[in-house]
């Protein structure tokens, strides 16, 4: 668990994907009933929107569209979420899970990652390595997301994480997958599985095992609000992006 000061990384949440063929296009793919959990959270852009770079060949991430499929299902139907348990876990292999490790259990179930492929990816992470979990998750290499300015202020990049991309801060220490979109004030659109809600910080004291914990939809920038409204240091975050390790290569 991290605490201000002293930073001790805390596995308790999920994430990951490519580049993908934008929003709209994603939503395009999701049958109907889902296609409105996506519209009612105001999850994509209208059709005019043009498409995020695709990741080979003009060709649309299937794969990626098909793990935000899997989220979306989780979040119109809350009683599938597993329950939230902080710190290092045996991950999907019960009904708890940690910030990542529920986008494995997503990825398994949408037929997108074997449990053996799983555990392999796991057994490779480190505890409390930032670098062994970004080798681990970004076989096809990540994008550093932000950076402290002159002024001491975190700087975030003004361009879309691909929907699906897998976004880590410091490593394992929390993981949310992007959305695809930048809503219109410029912030990076996110979905967060944590305890509490949107407002509670991903670490620090007031943070621990939560059984109704939920898939957020907010955004990156908040996350780093809530830890700066806690007191949690948030200048050297190394907040990196890539399309995740539990996604099979070329779709």
């Amino acid at each position: 668990m991290k605490t201000a000061g002293n930073k001790i990384s805390f596995l308790t949440k999920r994430a990951r994907l490519p580049q993908l063929a934008a929003a709209a296009l994603l939503a395009a793919s999701l049958p109907g009933s889902l296609r409105a959990a996506w519209n009612d959270l105001g999850a994509f852009p209208a059709p005019s929107v043009p498409a995020v770079p695709q990741p080979a060949a003009g060709q649309p991430d299937t794969a990626a569209a098909k793990l935000v499929e899997g989220v979306l299902f989780m979040i119109a139907h809350p009683e599938t979420t597993p329950q939230y348990l902080g710190g290092y876990h045996p991950d999907w292999h019960d009904n708890n899970d940690h910030c990542y490790s529920i986008y494995f259990r997503i990825a398994i179930e949408q037929g997108l990652l074997s449990e053996s492929r799983g555990e392999a990816i796991m057994k490779s992470i480190k505890p409390l390595d930032g670098e062994s979990f970004r080798e681990a998750m970004f076989p096809l290499g990540f994008r550093r997301l932000t950076y402290k300015a002159a002024g001491g202020s975190v700087v975030f990049p003004p361009d879309p994480v691909p929907a699906g991309w897998l976004i880590s801060m410091d490593g394992s220490d929390h993981n949310m997958l992007s959305t695809g979109r930048v809503l219109p004030d410029g912030r990076h659109e996110v979905f967060s599985f944590k305890g509490g809600g949107p407002e509670t910080p991903v670490w620090g004291d007031s943070v621990g095992y939560d059984p109704n914990a939920r898939i957020h939809v907010m955004t990156l920038e908040q996350e780093f609000e809530n830890l700066a409204a806690d007191d949690q240091p948030i200048d050297d975050i190394f907040v990196a992006a890539g399309r995740p390790a539990i996604l099979p290569a070329g779709k």
